[in-house]
């Protein structure tokens, strides 16, 4: 139990205890059983109506991010699949010569910060992440709504044949990008936040 919600509770008791008390004394409630019974009663109920709007307040708290975290999620999904599935992805090779090349991705149908791509095993891009995994990338730029997501916060890494046959059993979606995604290279983009762009508003930020 935290510290904050342990002299919470105490506070709430010793007030609890002090009122019902108070209250025995002035109705004169001077027979034992009875003063018991009533302090119980009152004491209980005081001690439960604090506790029930500290949890609602709490459970507001939470759910209140959840669901603005939550919506904030559905909005990115939407913006992956109404736009193109191209992206401009950057790397950069052991002696820090960066390359950039367009390639189709795959959204992750379980996990709304995981991009996949399927690549030949002899292209830079595959050859680069091998030795660097820094990265960054942004998907193609909509003529009529100058919407673009990028990214250069982002884990990526090209997953080894064994580790590609696990992902594409749990991730069959990998296999739209193309049937023979098993002997190509996966590769797989885990995003720690992007940044949307668009002509409609403010630039977003939204982070995992």
């Amino acid at each position: 139990m935290y510290l904050k919600r342990f002299v919470q509770l105490f506070v709430v008791f010793f007030v609890t205890i002090i009122l019902s008390e108070w209250l025995a004394t002035v109705l004169k409630f001077n027979n034992l059983g009875i003063r018991i019974i009533f302090v119980t009663i009152i004491g209980y109920l005081l001690l439960t109506i604090p506790l029930t709007i500290l949890t609602i307040l709490k459970n507001q708290r939470k759910f209140g991010k959840n669901n603005s975290a939550s919506t904030q999620m559905t909005h990115f999904r939407q913006l992956l699949q109404d736009g193109s599935n191209l992206i401009a992805l950057a790397t950069v090779n052991q002696a820090g010569k960066l390359a950039t090349s367009v390639i189709t991705f795959k959204e992750s149908h379980n996990n709304d910060n995981v991009l996949y791509l399927v690549s030949d095993w002899q292209s830079t891009r595959v050859k680069n992440l091998q030795v660097n995994s820094t990265a960054a990338f942004t998907t193609w730029y909509d003529d009529k709504t100058g919407q673009r997501i990028s990214s250069n916060e982002l884990t990526i890494e090209v997953l080894t044949e064994q580790e590609a046959e696990i992902e594409i059993k749990h991730h069959p979606e990998i296999l739209d990008l193309t049937e023979n995604a098993r002997k190509q290279a996966v590769i797989k983009i885990t995003l720690e936040s992007v940044l949307i762009e668009s002509f409609q508003g403010q630039p977003e930020i939204i982070k995992w």
